[in-house]
Parts: C-alpha cells; structure tokens; sequence
C-alpha cells in the first residue's frame, strides 16, 4: 500500500509513537503524506523565552506559512525582560500573539525586576487580546506585579473554557467607577492564587458567587491575616468536590488561626508552608490543631513545612519545641504526616 492511500488516522499514530523535536523533522521530511501531522505536534508547543525563543524568527515563519499559527495549542511567554534582546523583540512578540487564534495553554513569566507595567502598551494589549479570544483552558501568570486596571484584569480572565487559573504575584488596582469586574462564570479545576488582599476581594465574589469553584479539585492560596477570610470563602465554595489544598504564609508570627471553609467532604491532602519567627514558634502547635480541626475524616495527607526565620536579632534564640506539635498527630493512625 502507498503511503498516500494510509488512513490519516494512521499516519498520526505512527508520528505519535515518539514524539520529539528530531523525531517530528524526520517525519516531516519523510513524504508529505507525513507533512501536515508532523507540523501540527512540532508546533504545538511554543516557548518564547529566552535564549531558546528567538521571536522576529518565529514571527517571519508565521507570516511565511500562516497556516501554522493555528497549530499553536501552548504558549509560553517566560523571562520578560526590558533590556537586553526583550527591547528588539517586543514589536515582533505583538505581533506574534496577533497571530495566534487557537492558544489554549497560556504562561506568562516576569523577571523579579520586571512587572506589567514595564511592558510597552502594544504588547499589554497583544496579551490580553489573546487572552480574550483564545479558547483558553489553562492560564498562569506569575510575576507581574501590578496591573493596570481591573478591566484588563476581567480580559485577562475572559476566556469561558478556564480550567486552571493560576495568578501569582498579580495584583489588581482598586475599580474605577466606570469599571466591571469579570461576572461570567468559568469551572474551574484548579486555582493557585498568592495575591495581596484588595486584589483577592476583586477574585474572590467572582469566583464565590457565580459559582465557578463547584468542581474544583484543587486550591493553592495564601493566608495571611488580611486573606485568611478569602481562603476560607474559597475553600468553603469548593468543599463538594475540593480533594487537595496548599495553604502557604510568610505571617510569622502566627496570629491568625486558619479554618478551611466546609464542611468538606472528599478532601484527602493538606500542604501547608509556612515561614514561622522561632520566637513565636509556641504558637505553631495551636495554629495547626485549628487547621486540622476543620479537616474531615477523609484526610489522608497532611504536610507541614517549617521554615524558621529571626525577625530580631536582639532577642534570644529558643529552641523549637517540636514535640508539641508530634503529639497533635499521635492519635491520628491513618494520616500521613511528612515534614
């Protein structure tokens, strides 16, 4: 049988049997039959980031083979810099994200001397035109510090299809009278939120009271004393379903106990990272038997990790009682306590 006359079905599970950047030339040049199939996994997945994303290349392909933007299914965006190579990229990379009409994967990754409002107008705008036409699945931003507005935040957020949202390090500006948070409701899997209080009081009715979290599985959030009452509104919004929470916090000194919102019903694994004074560290055994009591039976995993930190040199150094926090655990036969 010619290889032309084999079911494309075929033709795609033989280039699927391995699939790598060589291994998908090598189909490619193999006979056209092997052509179209061998594109659409090569560039499937794009990484922009430097030194290994050379963006006015990238951009001279697209707009010699347009056909291939459409076969753009991941993005990322990683490394954003406005010095260096970034500042000749930057007219390119707008036009890039332009041309893209089917991302539904979307990262975008900051530099630490590198916020949002570093980036030039025309490629904040690229972004979060992106953001709103793709059929977005998976969106993660870490590292952009302050936003310009809460309607760039809502495009950000527009696509329906959301899934997974993961905001790190993002904040939003207090609303303008003429402006909207996001409103439409999304169904959420996952959500990883590490945001300062006034940004998460914008997130959290959204998400709450549309009910975006009724299938969550998953919640990654800080709580500090300022956001402790969002991670329990969140928590409480996913507890039908909710089987895994991360609860990190850099309050140190432990003065604000943490509940999970519930009752909840399947929830098996608990991670919790905290950075503790060691002159407060008497008040961890407390803080944790909180958290614990809100826990349901169900829980298999319970993780604690401990960092312990010095606020005041001038005061003296105790040592960390850790058998105070063991005996919260003697009882509890069936759970898992690494850390």
């Amino acid at each position: 049988m010619s290889i032309f006359n084999l079911p494309p079905e075929l033709i795609d599970l033989v280039i699927r049997l391995d699939i790598d950047v060589d291994t998908l030339r090598s189909c490619a040049l193999v006979c056209r039959a092997f052509l179209q199939p061998s594109q659409r996994y090569l560039f499937a997945t794009v990484d922009l980031g430097t030194p290994h994303g050379p963006v006015p290349r990238f951009h001279d392909l697209l707009r010699n083979s347009p056909h291939l933007c459409a076969h753009v299914r991941e993005l990322a965006i990683v490394h954003l810099d406005y010095r260096g190579q970034w500042q000749a990229w930057y007219p390119s990379l707008a036009a890039v994200l332009d041309l893209l009409p089917n991302v539904t994967m979307f990262t975008l990754s900051f530099l630490p001397h590198v916020k949002w409002g570093d980036l030039p107008a025309n490629v904040q705008a690229a972004i979060c035109a992106l953001c709103q036409r793709s059929p977005l699945v998976n969106l993660r931003v870490d590292g952009a510090g302050t936003i310009n507005s809460v309607t760039e935040f809502s495009q950000l957020v527009a696509s329906p299809a959301l899934k997974l949202l993961s905001l790190k390090d993002l904040d939003i500006p207090v609303a303008g009278p003429d402006e909207i948070p996001p409103t439409h409701r999304i169904a959420l899997t996952d959500l990883v939120l590490d945001s300062n209080s006034p940004t998460l009081a914008i997130i959290t009715p959204w998400l709450v009271d549309g009910g975006s979290l009724s299938q969550t599985i998953s919640i990654s959030c800080n709580c500090t004393p300022e956001t402790v009452s969002h991670s329990h509104a969140l928590t409480h919004a996913a507890a039908a379903t909710l089987e895994s929470v991360t609860l990190h916090s850099r309050e140190t000194a432990l003065t604000t106990p943490v509940r999970l919102g519930g009752p909840q019903q399947k929830l098996h694994k608990v991670i919790v990272l905290l950075v503790v004074d060691v002159n407060h560290f008497n008040r961890l055994a407390q803080w944790l038997a909180v958290l614990l009591d809100s826990c349901p039976r169900s829980l298999r995993l319970f993780h604690v990790a401990v960092y312990l930190s010095a606020r005041d040199p001038n005061l003296p150094v105790g040592e960390p009682d850790w058998a105070s926090v063991a005996e919260l655990f003697v009882y509890m036969d069936e759970l898992s306590t690494p850390g």
